[in-house]
């Protein structure tokens, strides 16, 4: 019990960028420039963090991390959908991840299948009665399909000054060539602080001012699939 109660504070609490290359593979790259130390805040980027544990709990057979990762992912608020409802069934689709993963944790069960079963009894518990419904505050996530290539997908984005922002792009699948690409109001790319785990990316970065910026999803090859998925995460609190 005690591992997994301190999983749930290791992810509501752990500085954005730590916490990506503390659950990424040992062979992420690192992008040059990014900062030693970010601050930390409760709740802040940790849908993001979730779904990279969840990952390595799959690698790793680890039923405690992808409870941990269910309990977030299963209990998030979204952000209101925008106005071209891209957004319309995220909610059911994130508890649908999370549930999945709490199927799989008892399923891996193995030695401690008893108190696994436990806290995945709890976890589905919670995810069930949490409230649910649309908030002002929460993350803003979006599924996107590419079936030709190379083409991109635009989004644009409202980001507070002076508030840390997390935007992340994971490629739901083994296959297919895709990559981040964020632009302030003046056009300028924005590639610092930038992490790349595998094939899935993670920026963090606090803009000066309140703008909108554009947030573009490339794709540049299907490696012979009919199409390729992907899921990409904004948050800022």
């Amino acid at each position: 019990m005690k591992p997994f109660t301190m999983l749930m504070f290791l992810i509501a609490w752990l500085p954005i960028e730590r916490g990506f290359q503390v659950f990424c593979r040992a062979d992420a790259k690192k992008i040059e420039g990014a900062p030693s130390d970010l601050p930390a805040s409760k709740g802040r980027g940790a849908l993001s963090a979730a779904y990279t544990i969840a990952k390595l709990g799959r690698e790793k057979k680890q039923p405690d991390l992808l409870l941990a990762a269910a309990r977030v992912i299963g209990t998030t608020r979204v952000a209101k959908p925008e106005p071209n409802g891209d957004q319309v069934g995220i909610e059911d689709e994130l508890r649908a991840d999370a549930m999945a993963l709490v199927a799989e944790a008892n399923a891996i069960g193995g030695t401690s299948a008893e108190p696994i079963a436990l806290l995945a009894a709890a976890v589905e518990k919670e995810i069930k009665e949490v409230k649910r419904g649309a908030t002002d505050l929460g993350p803003r996530v979006y599924v996107g399909t590419f079936d030709r290539a190379p083409e991109t997908n635009q989004y644009v984005a409202a980001l507070r000054g002076g508030n840390l922002a997390t935007i992340a792009l994971y490629k739901l699948g083994l296959k297919g060539d895709i990559e981040l690409y964020v632009t302030d109001p003046d056009g300028k790319e924005i590639k610092d602080p930038r992490i790349r785990c595998e094939e899935d990316f993670f920026l963090t970065f606090t803009p000066p001012k309140t703008a909108k910026y554009k947030i573009a999803v490339k794709c540049w090859g299907l490696s012979g699939e009919k199409s390729i998925r992907y899921r990409l995460i904004i948050d800022q609190r």
